[in-house]
């Protein structure tokens, strides 16, 4: 029976270090397994936040577009909500880093998401003078 120890990382660099050290130093008598990746919950909120700031930032643009399309200019938002957030991740991570083919270097994980989102603005008349 061996001993095994489990160490995670948040800087890839550190893990790379360390596993040198550890190869270097003690040879043959460790053995270092292939590592796994994975996002962190904080990682994949930060991810769905960027989605749906994005969304808004887009449907901002595009009544920006329609509005000076119709003559008027783009005013506050008057209803911002969030419809639907998806998010996929690679089969690498869901599956916990194994796959039945060996992969070498291992998959790093990837993760996507989607926002869809309804904002409504106020138009503004352009021909309406400023006091």
């Amino acid at each position: 029976m061996f001993p095994q120890i489990l160490v995670t990382f948040s800087e890839f660099k550190k893990m790379e270090q360390t596993c040198c050290v550890l190869l270097e130093k003690l040879d043959k008598s460790v053995q270092v397994g292939t590592p796994r990746f994975f996002h962190s919950a904080a990682c994949l909120s930060e991810l769905r936040v960027r989605a749906t700031v994005s969304a808004v930032e887009n449907a901002q643009q595009k009544a920006s577009k329609i509005a000076q399309l119709l003559g008027e200019s783009l005013g506050a938002s008057l209803l911002v909500r969030e419809e639907e957030t998806k998010e996929w991740r690679n089969e690498e991570e869901a599956t916990g880093g194994e796959c039945n083919s060996m992969h070498f270097p291992p998959l790093l994980p990837t993760a996507t998401a989607t926002s869809q989102v309804s904002v409504s603005f106020s138009f503004r008349d352009k021909s309406k003078k400023k006091l």
